[in-house]
């Protein structure tokens, strides 16, 4: 909630720019959980880190949603009946 509050503005400014990076950060994340795999001592690290991650994805793409559906209805106006 820290990351959001601080970063919650800019999500309307640029919402392509906030997305492409939250796909990159939820990538981030499943590199961490096969890294769980590979080094089972440090399970508990890895898993905090990869479910952290994929959390502040999932949070910035849903922030930028709606940005990215103004944007659209602003480009291409649909006529609703």
């Amino acid at each position: 909630m820290l990351w959001a509050g601080t970063k919650g503005k800019d999500f309307d400014v640029d919402p392509k720019r906030w997305r492409f990076n939250s796909a990159l950060v939820y990538s981030l994340g499943n590199a961490m959980e096969i890294l769980t795999q590979v080094f089972p001592s440090s399970f508990l690290f890895f898993a905090t880190m990869a479910i952290t991650f994929k959390q502040v994805s999932w949070l910035t793409a849903t922030a930028t949603r709606n940005a990215m559906y103004r944007s659209c209805l602003e480009r291409f106006p649909v006529v609703l009946w």
